[in-house]
């Protein structure tokens, strides 16, 4: 799924069937771009990805774990780490117009899966801006 700064600035973003749990075996890939100098911000108000082992904290291939992983590129970006278990609430931003936010389960136990918010914002204006959920488009990434 493409998420565009031309069509919205601010919308809201599921796994698939959140928030009821996620199906096995899933890839989906969620792709924002932004104009010029704008980049996007990521606000994860629930998080909750299956997670092999609650004794560590890797989401590594080894955990075989459900996960999340950030990129700058079309290709895994070695900056960020994967996401995997129940997280608080936390933000993420894009370091350039373009951000892949990829999710992936696996064929064991699922989870509810994750909600967040995006905004859109040129870097210039270097602010940080939480949407509100019942103002912003909706997709699920069914």
């Amino acid at each position: 799924m493409v998420f565009n700064s031309d069509t919205t600035k601010t919308g809201v973003v599921t796994s698939p069937g959140y928030p009821n749990p996620y199906q096995s075996r899933v890839r989906c890939n969620y792709d924002f771009q932004g104009r010029g100098k704008e980049r996007v911000q990521i606000i994860f108000q629930d998080f909750n990805l299956y997670h092999s082992s609650e004794s560590t904290k890797e989401c590594d291939s080894v955990s075989a774990s459900d996960y999340v992983e950030f990129s700058n590129y079309l290709t895994k970006d070695r900056k960020y780490s994967r996401h995997c278990g129940q997280l608080k609430e936390f933000d993420i931003d894009s370091d350039r117009k373009f951000f892949r936010v990829t999710f992936k389960s696996n064929d064991r136990l699922d989870g509810t899966g994750f909600n967040a918010s995006y905004v859109f914002f040129d870097e210039e204006e270097n602010f940080t801006m939480k949407t509100p959920l019942n103002n912003a488009s909706t997709w699920n990434g069914k």
